[in-house]
C-alpha cells in the first residue's frame, strides 16, 4: 500500500512539474517577448473595438495566400476572454492558456493510447517543444489550432477506445468546425471522423447526424457572411484552388520532400539538430513497422497512422506554400509517434536505457530551443517608446495615424495599439503619419509640425481625409480596421 501511494504520487508530482514548466515557457517575459507584426496588432485592435461595442463579425483574418478569409470564431474567443479579462495584453494571454490546456489534452491521449508514462511523455513533449513554445509570440488564428487537433484526437480515442455518451458526439463536431473556421489546415484531421464511421457501427447514423450538426453550427456565421455577399469567400476558395496556389513556385520532387522538407520539420517540432532528427525519424519509423509486422500496435495507433499518412501524400500533391504554420494540426501525431516508440522501449529491459537516453536528448534540445524563444522582442519596445513619445509632445490630446502602402503597416498599427491602451486614439484626434517615400503627402503642402524627435511622426491635421484618400493615406483606428476585416476586404 505505502509503495502505491509513493508511484502515484510521483506521477502526479511528475505532471505537476511538467504543467508548471509549460506554464512558464508560455508566460515568462510577457508581455515583452509578444510580438508585434502586422496580424497581431491588427487583431488585437478589432478585439478591442469588438469587446468594447459587443460587435461580433461574421468573418476571420483574411488568409495570406489567397483571396478569402477564415471563419470568425478565432475572434469570437478573443472578443469573450478581452470582456471577461480586459486587460491590454488579452489575446496573447489567452493564447498561453490555449496552449496550456492543449498541454494537458495530450496528457489526456496518452493515458487512452498507452497508460500514465506515455501520458507523461506526451505532456513533456507538448509543453516543452519550440514549435508550440515559439507561438506564444505570435497573434494570429493558427496559434489556436494545436488545442483543437489535441481535442479531436482526445474525442476520436474516446469513441475508439470507450463508450462516450451522445453529446460527445456533437461536441466533437463542434471542436472540429471551430477549428476548421480557425485555419483551414485542421480540414487535415477529417479523416478521423471517416474512418471512425467506417469501421464502428454502433448507433452510427445517429452519431454521424448529431456530429455533422456540431459542423454546421459552427459554419452558421460564414454561411450567412457568405449568403448576404454573394457568396465572395466561396468564390474566392475556388480561384485560389483552381489558379492562385499554382501561383507559388514548391519544390515538389518526392526526393526534396522526404529528403529535405520532412526530417526539417520533425527536427523543427522536436528541437533537434537536422543530423539526430534524421537519425531518430529512422529509428521512430523501423520501430513502428517493426510493432506493426509483430502486431503489438493497437487499432488506434493505426487509425492514427493511416491519418498521418493520408496527410503525408495530400501535402505532396498540393502544390501551394509549405510553411511550418500550415502544419500545427501535426504536431500531435509527431508527438504521439515518437512517444508511443519511446514508451515501448522503456518496456525493453535490453533497450529501456537506450529509449531514456533518447527522450532526454530531445527533452533538452527542446528546452534549448525554448528558452531562445522567450526573449525580447525589440518591434513592440520601439513602438511603446514612440507611443510615449507622441502622448508627451501632447499630452492633452488624442490622435489618429494614417498609414499608407506596407512599407510602415506594423509600424503604425504598433503604435496605434500602445496609443488606444491608453485612450489617446479618437477619429477626431490629431491627424499624424510617418514620413512615407513610397506614398508621399500632397505637394506644397507647409507642415505645421515638422517631425517629432527622431520618429519621423508630421502632424497632418490641415489636410483633408479626401485628399490624404486621394494619395492612397487612411486612418489607422481600432474601427476602421475592424470594419475592414467585418467586410471581408483584404
Amino acid at each position: 500500500m505505502n509503495f502505491k501511494i509513493k508511484k502515484i504520487s510521483l506521477h502526479a508530482l511528475l505532471l505537476l512539474g511538467i504543467i508548471l514548466l509549460a506554464i512558464f515557457f508560455r508566460f515568462y517575459n510577457t508581455p515583452n517577448r509578444y510580438g508585434f507584426d502586422y496580424d497581431p496588432t491588427r487583431d488585437a485592435l478589432i478585439v478591442d473595438y469588438s469587446a468594447k461595442t459587443l460587435q461580433f463579425p461574421l468573418i476571420g483574418p483574411p488568409s495570406g495566400i489567397g483571396p478569402f478569409n477564415f471563419g470568425p470564431w478565432y475572434y469570437y474567443q478573443l472578443i469573450l476572454f478581452k470582456i471577461f479579462f480586459p486587460v491590454d495584453y488579452s489575446p496573447w494571454i489567452y493564447i498561453g492558456i490555449v496552449s496550456t490546456i492543449s498541454v494537458i489534452v495530450m496528457y489526456k491521449i496518452g493515458l487512452l493510447l498507452g497508460g500514465r508514462t506515455l501520458g507523461l511523455i506526451l505532456a513533456a513533449l507538448a509543453a516543452l517543444s519550440p514549435a508550440e513554445t515559439g507561438q506564444i509570440r505570435a497573434l494570429s488564428n493558427p496559434t489556436l489550432i494545436p488545442l483543437y487537433a489535441t481535442l479531436t484526437i482526445w474525442i476520436f480515442l474516446k469513441f475508439i477506445k470507450e463508450k462516450p455518451p451522445l453529446w460527445m458526439a456533437l461536441l466533437w463536431g463542434l471542436v472540429l468546425g471551430i477549428g476548421i473556421n480557425n485555419h483551414y489546415q485542421m480540414l487535415g484531421l477529417l479523416p478521423l471522423p471517416i474512418i471512425f464511421f467506417i469501421f464502428k457501427k454502433d448507433r452510427r447514423w445517429i452519431k454521424i447526424i448529431t456530429f455533422f450538426i456540431g459542423i454546421f453550427i459552427s459554419f452558421v456565421p460564414l454561411l450567412v457572411f457568405n449568403i448576404i455577399n454573394e457568396w465572395s469567400m466561396v468564390k474566392g476558395i475556388i480561384f485560389y484552388i483552381t489558379q492562385g496556389a499554382n501561383s507559388f513556385y514548391v519544390p515538389n520532387r518526392w526526393l526534396y520532400y522526404i529528403r529535405d522538407f520532412w526530417p526539417m520539420f520533425w527536427s523543427y517540432v522536436l528541437g533537434m539538430p537536422l543530423k539526430l532528427g534524421i537519425f531518430l525519424g529512422i529509428y521512430v519509423e523501423l520501430t513502428i513497422l517493426y510493432l506493426f509486422l509483430k502486431r503489438k500496435i493497437s487499432a488506434a495507433y493505426i487509425f492514427l497512422i493511416i491519418t498521418f499518412g493520408i496527410n503525408f501524400l495530400a501535402f505532396r500533391i498540393f502544390s501551394g506554400q509549405r510553411e511550418y504554420y500550415y502544419l500545427l494540426y501535426l504536431h500531435p501525431f509527431i508527438f504521439i509517434l515518437f512517444g508511443l516508440v519511446i514508451a515501448y522501449t522503456f518496456r525493453l529491459k535490453l533497450f529501456k536505457y537506450i529509449g531514456f537516453i533518447f527522450l532526454l536528448i530531445v527533452l533538452t534540445g527542446m528546452t534549448l530551443q525554448s528558452i531562445d524563444r522567450l526573449r525580447t522582442q525589440e518591434d513592440q519596445m520601439q513602438f511603446k517608446k514612440e507611443a510615449r513619445i507622441i502622448m508627451n509632445n501632447n499630452p492633452n490630446e488624442k490622435f489618429v495615424l494614417y498609414e499608407c502602402s506596407n512599407s510602415q503597416r506594423n509600424r503604425v498599427r504598433g503604435v496605434t495599439f500602445f496609443l488606444n491602451n491608453s485612450e489617446k486614439i479618437s477619429e477626431n484626434g490629431i491627424k499624424i503619419a510617418y514620413s512615407n517615400k513610397k506614398c508621399p503627402l500632397p505637394p506644397n503642402i507647409n507642415f505645421q509640425d515638422k517631425h517629432l524627435h527622431d520618429i519621423n511622426v508630421i502632424n497632418i491635421s490641415h489636410i483633408s481625409d479626401k485628399l490624404l484618400f486621394e494619395y492612397g493615406w487612411r486612418p489607422v483606428t481600432p474601427k476602421t480596421v475592424y470594419i475592414q476585416i467585418s467586410q471581408g476586404r483584404l
